[in-house]
């Protein structure tokens, strides 16, 4: 469009690296000229007459393609794998497993490409599917491959390193090959590079499970690190079988101090054909998952949100002694023969799982996850409930950050509206019993004035920017916010009666006494003490309580929170000491209080403020 290539970053990669040279001609159609290299091909208009849409199952894409010679050519481009199995077998290179080998290992994203020349009609092609049209004439002629490099973003390193010091446990599920997906898994740092890989992967010819290293050998029994007290009875140099690894992590044998696992899409669905849900064991224990389809993807999310812990039967068990699979029996550490085909699946901690994507592939596994993070507007942001403007991994640790943050702000608010709650109640029990109406505007100021605004500022609070280890409470009645809460309940209306009490050692302090109807009255020196202290309550309240760090920046960081307990912190000082007038008596609804016993007033609210934050601090004890 307008002489730039639009559409897929890959496909326009692809094209520019090819060499050819897309042009609009005269006839509004499309013209292609090919590089100077290829000799014999023409240039001019070529017809896309179908086109067929990568499938995660075919693992490839393809297109029917019309020459300006009439000639029809049916390309194709995917993964290796798919496309080695479609071509012809003269055409494959001797060279071709150690060329992807090398490359994978480099991590370089690699294509394989192919195309047939199609003798058939064009009238048959068009009504065929995509199998016949690649069958037709024995096959497709295998070209080359492709290979880009994938560099990581900016920040993926630092996300790796904040997600692990946080002890969150993190692997990485792509559709790259397996060598492809270590390397970039390494260069990021989620895993260590001098630590040992093992790869699980299937036999291309015997379809039988293997497990190799990531130099491609074989591993051996003496490259995993076992457990003092284990009993192997094998010798050290035999073959490592997924079927040991199994049993041994079932039973808690095997200490992964150097080792890793990596884990392909065939290699996950023999172990499950095998194993059934056992190899969830196993799945945890795997950094690395690579040619995962989408449903795979979502099989490993579930895995990780899944526990377990039942007696499964009928499951193939292994014989140590050889390495290999028996169908008839199980064995026990130390190789021996036991006459029993059930096997206890281990009890596994169902994890919340957050999982980050950006292509049509990963919308499976965005649903299926607790928490989905698109970081695309296009397909996957439908399927996930987050949309990330950055389109980085860090966001995933905002996701977490905030995610943490609103939860204890939750918690704060449930807090602070029962304290408040409790606060009101208490002090209209108290005008009741001396025969007080509350006035409306004191429910107003409390409610509107000073509840409103301190929950409006407590949410405004931003959270940390250090990710932490401690993980907030999945619940509210825990020890820690039960003591948090109770122990200001009992100390509010405690200091109520303190001033209540303080009102009757003061000489000139008269009761109230009702002349008419009880709880008509709103004016007394009663109301004037007890509505003041409880707005100085309200503030005192909405500081004690605050969870802060390290979820949430503490409350005197909060300018919003602070600026509020300023104004309110005057206006408490005016009802104070604010003598007589129109605004004191029709809305405060509050008498004038004696300067001495304002003093005294001052040192309740003081005392307050220190009882409640010792309290608070002693509940932080119970975390």
């Amino acid at each position: 469009m307008n002489g730039n290539f639009v559409g897929d970053p890959l496909e326009k990669e692809l094209v520019r690296a090819s060499g050819w040279v897309l042009n609009m001609g005269d006839d509004g159609f499309m013209h292609a000229t090919p590089p100077h290299s290829m000799k014999g091909i023409a240039s001019g208009k070529y017809t896309i007459l179908r086109h067929f849409d990568f499938a995660a199952e075919k693992l490839r894409a393809a297109s029917l393609i019309k020459r300006p010679t009439g000639e029809i050519v049916y390309v194709v481009k995917g993964s290796p794998e798919a496309i080695v199995r479609l071509s012809k077998k003269e055409s494959i290179p001797d060279n071709l497993s150690q060329q992807l080998t090398m490359l994978g290992r480099r991590g370089y994203r690699v294509i394989a490409l192919a195309y047939c020349v199609c003798t058939q009609l064009e009238e048959r092609l068009m009504s065929s599917n995509q199998e016949e049209i690649e069958g037709y004439d024995g096959g497709v002629t295998y070209l080359g491959l492709a290979f880009l490099s994938s560099r990581l973003k900016n920040d993926t390193k630092s996300t790796m390193e904040t997600l692990h010091k946080a002890n969150i446990y993190t692997n990485m599920i792509t559709g790259d090959h397996v060598f492809t997906a270590v390397a970039v898994a390494r260069d990021c740092g989620l895993v260590i590079e001098t630590k040992k890989i093992f790869i699980i992967d299937t036999d291309p010819i015997t379809n039988e499970l293997q497990v190799h290293s990531s130099d491609g050998n074989i591993a051996l029994i003496s490259d995993i690190c076992m457990d003092a007290n284990t009993v192997i009875d094998v010798e050290a140099s035999c073959e490592l079988t997924v079927g040991m690894l199994i049993h041994h992590l079932t039973e808690g044998n095997i200490q992964f101090v150097d080792t890793q696992l990596a884990m392909t899409g065939l290699g996950l669905q023999r172990l499950k054909e095998l194993w059934g849900t056992s190899v969830a064991s196993l799945v945890r224990k795997c950094q690395v998952f690579a040619r995962m389809k989408p449903k795979d993807k979502k099989m490993i999310v579930e895995m990780l949100m899944q526990g377990s812990a039942r007696r499964l039967s009928n499951m193939p068990s292994l014989d140590c002694s050889v390495g290999g699979w028996s169908q008839s029996s199980s064995v026990d550490t130390s190789g021996a023969l036991l006459d029993k085909t059930e096997v206890i699946e281990p009890k596994l901690k169902a994890y919340k799982v957050i999982f980050c994507g950006d292509g049509a592939n990963d919308m499976a596994a965005l649903k299926a996850s607790t928490v989905g993070v698109s970081l695309c507007d296009a397909e996957t942001s439908v399927a996930a409930p987050v949309t990330s403007r950055l389109q980085t991994p860090g966001a995933v640790i905002e996701v977490i950050r905030e995610g943490r943050a609103s939860l204890i702000t939750a918690y704060v608010l449930v807090n602070f509206n029962i304290m408040y709650a409790v606060i009101q109640l208490f002090m209209t029990c108290q005008l009741y019993a001396l025969g007080l109406a509350v006035g409306d505007y004191m429910y107003l100021i409390q409610d509107l004035m000073y509840t409103l605004v301190l929950g409006i500022c407590i949410t405004l609070s931003s959270a940390t920017t250090v990710l932490s280890v401690e993980v907030p409470p999945v619940r509210f009645f825990t020890s820690h916010l039960v003591m948090k809460l109770f122990s200001q309940l009992i100390c509010f209306p405690t200091f109520q009666l303190i001033t209540l009490a303080a009102l009757n050692t003061q000489s000139w302090y008269v009761r109230f006494e009702t002349d008419g109807e009880p709880l008509t009255e709103t004016l007394s020196i009663e109301a004037s003490a007890l509505s003041t202290l409880a707005l100085a309550q309200l503030m005192i309240a909405s500081v004690a309580s605050t969870i802060d760090e390290p979820y949430r920046k503490p409350w005197y960081k909060n300018e919003y929170h602070v600026g509020a307990l300023l104004i309110q912190g005057v206006f408490v000082s005016y009802q104070l000491i604010s003598r007589e007038n129109r605004f004191t008596r029709n809305v405060l609804e509050v008498e004038p209080l004696p300067y001495s016993f304002c003093g005294i007033m001052v040192g309740i609210i003081l005392c307050n403020c220190f009882v409640s934050g010792l309290l608070a601090r002693l509940a932080d004890c119970f975390k």
